[in-house]
């Protein structure tokens, strides 16, 4: 940060320009404080994102274990009120997502079919 503030110093301005000459300084604050913001978001965006994977993978360890069951899964899957499309590869597993998210969490078919992708991959290994 100390080092970006020696790269942009402030400029020279006019004397009788008493609010120009501000501008610099005023501007590497809030960058200071954008790039102090940056470094709390970054480690909230890691965090969320190791949590989301955790999620996945006992979203499918608990599928592992209910597709034993013979029907529970559909009729589980019946539950959410949503028609699926069933796939010439893989699971469709957007239908687990809609099952253990709802409608209510900002879950999209655009979320859920890639989030079915995440888990098509594991599924293979």
């Amino acid at each position: 940060s100390e080092r970006l503030m020696r790269l942009l110093p402030a400029p020279a301005a006019p004397a009788s320009n008493a609010k120009a000459a501000s501008q610099p300084a005023s501007l590497n604050q809030k960058l200071t404080q954008l790039q102090n913001d940056g470094s709390v978001v970054a480690g909230l965006y890691r965090n969320a994102n190791r949590t989301f994977y955790k999620h996945v993978v006992e979203l499918y360890m608990w599928w592992r274990d209910a597709e034993q069951v013979a029907g529970y899964l559909d009729q589980a899957y019946g539950l959410t009120g949503k028609k699926h499309k069933s796939l010439k590869q893989g699971i469709n597993f957007s239908r687990l997502f809609w099952l253990a998210w709802g409608p209510d969490n900002g879950l999209t078919d655009d979320k859920a079919n890639r989030c079915s992708r995440v888990l098509n991959k594991l599924h293979e290994l």
